[in-house]
């Protein structure tokens, strides 16, 4: 859904002419697409469809990014996609989303220009902006279906519709990743 709307008044008062223009946006996408081409790119693969649940990785053993020995980090479950806790394996880079984005812009200018008949004129005016973003991308990967942990099959058309959790709570066994955004923006000059 896409609405834009211009419009422009001039007239003059005397010896000043006035413009007056604005505009109003308002734009509503939702769009289920394939995703996978952005898991597809170098150093983003392994953080997508590869587990590192193994060896000495977030485990507290002192290995891997964590060097101080914590036995309250240790996993007591190892949902690797072979059973080899030794090995970092990969699933398929799949992936889809449902991204939602809303715009609203309004924006309105008035210029005041003189029309004096010597050689100095003057001009000036002011611009108002107010503008917002809404936008939530919900996200799935294949991986975590294929190796049982998720109820998800991207695959189907109805991956996203039962979630209604935000990013800042838990989330639905339909969503395994959300990006919850708000963007306000309003300026005068």
């Amino acid at each position: 859904q896409f609405s834009q709307t211009a419009w422009t008044l001039e007239g003059s008062v005397g010896n000043l002419d006035l413009v007056y223009t604005g505009a109003f946006l308002d734009r509503d996408v939702t769009a289920n697409i394939d995703y996978t081409g952005y898991t597809n790119i170098g150093a983003f693969i392994s953080g997508y469809q590869c587990e590192y649940l193994v060896g000495g990785y977030y485990n507290g053993l002192g290995t891997g990014y964590n060097t101080d020995y914590d036995p309250s980090t240790f996993y007591t479950f190892d949902p690797t996609i072979g059973g080899d806790a030794g090995v970092i394996e990969c699933g398929t880079p799949a992936n889809a989303a449902r991204i939602e984005n809303e715009n609203t812009r309004w924006t309105h200018e008035l210029r005041i220009a003189t029309n004096w008949d010597g050689r100095l004129n003057m001009q000036g005016g002011v611009f108002f902006e107010d503008f917002e973003i809404l936008h939530v991308g919900d996200f799935n990967y294949q991986a975590p279906m294929d190796a049982g942990f998720s109820p998800i099959d991207i695959r189907t058309s109805g991956t996203f519709d039962n979630s209604e959790a935000n990013a800042r709570g838990l989330l639905t066994d339909s969503t395994q990743f959300r990006n919850d955004n708000t963007r306000t923006e309003e300026q005068t000059a």
